[in-house]
């Protein structure tokens, strides 16, 4: 005989409005770095008019309890990375994580197909993930493909950046971008990061400079028609209490920009559903973007000039 959860169990008998109110409620409460409780009601995303001027006094990612969150999530998620079932979960949710989300299964095995290709035909396969985390996606190209050596570096924040070389010792961890620009990568990525900079396009020239080849800009929030504007969010119900600011990017704006970097656009992809905002100009897309690097003239010259038909096995 199968008993119903009291959880579940009243959502069958109190009329629909009532458990979602009663939701809506439980995400309003906000504890402040004291430990008293409040409500806020505020929505999770919210057009910022005045731009990022009005981030001033705010945390944003330097906030300890994304460190907190992280650390205890951290065993669940490298569980299911490390496994062989599908990586279809969000790495960041409110409630029960599941494994059959499509989108997110999208966004992981799009990146595994991008790894793959920068990959082809090397023994090692060197990588910048800018804002990567405590390096999720370093264990994913790991778990996807063992046959290669990754030389993997994540530019963070110094709390996730601690964290990270306690999780993944095997990834080196930089807090300063010199470090990080002082040298190339086969690779750069930049997943769900850029938004995040206010001046998103000196950031994008640096990342195309260090790349030697490819590029993929994923998860970047894109609307077609109207100018970039900047959001805020409050991810409150993920366990921050912070709020941080960012950009929905014109996609011509960003194709443009990056035209000029000596990269051309190889696929655009999916990066998750379509969002509408209260107020914005059109709906939310979340796009990606795999570059790749023109090659000048003395550099086809010595490609041509090396042995045809060769390649290496990958170990």
């Amino acid at each position: 005989m199968h008993i119903a959860r009291p959880k579940a169990a009243a959502n069958m008998l109190l009329p629909p409005i009532v458990p979602k109110a009663l939701e809506r409620l439980r995400r309003s409460v906000r504890r402040s770095p004291k430990g008293s409780l409040r409500f806020d009601f505020r929505p999770e995303w919210a057009l910022a008019p005045e731009g990022w001027s009005t981030s001033v006094g705010s945390n944003g990612w330097l906030d300890p309890s994304i460190v907190d969150t992280q650390r205890q999530r951290w065993a669940t998620y490298s569980d299911l990375i490390t496994g062989t079932g599908p990586l279809g979960f969000h790495l960041f949710t409110s409630g029960s994580i599941t494994t059959s989300d499509e989108s997110a299964h999208n966004v992981f095995m799009t990146f595994a197909y991008v790894v793959a290709r920068a990959a082809l035909r090397r023994r090692e396969l060197s990588i910048l993930d800018w804002g990567g985390g405590i390096g999720y996606y370093a264990l994913i190209a790991q778990r996807l493909l063992p046959e290669v050596a990754l030389d993997y570096v994540i530019k963070e924040l110094p709390g996730l950046a601690d964290l990270g070389r306690e999780l993944m010792p095997m990834v080196r961890f930089e807090c300063e971008e010199l470090r990080c620009f002082s040298r190339s990568y086969d690779l750069v990525l930049a997943s769900s990061s850029i938004q995040y900079s206010q001046n998103w396009r000196a950031l994008l020239t640096q990342l195309a400079t260090a790349a030697n080849e490819w590029l993929y800009i994923a998860r970047v929030p894109i609307v077609r028609r109207a100018k970039s504007f900047v959001v805020v969010q409050r991810p409150y119900h993920y366990g921050y209490r912070t709020e941080y600011f960012s950009w929905v990017l014109n996609k011509d704006e960003l194709l443009a920009h990056i035209g000029n970097q000596r990269l051309t656009l190889e696929r655009e992809v999916l990066a998750g559903r379509t969002s509408r905002l209260r107020g914005a100009p059109e709906s939310i897309e979340n796009l990606g973007f795999l570059f790749r690097k023109q090659k000048t003239v003395d550099e086809d010259a010595s490609l041509s000039a090396g042995p045809v038909g060769q390649t290496q096995r990958l170990r």
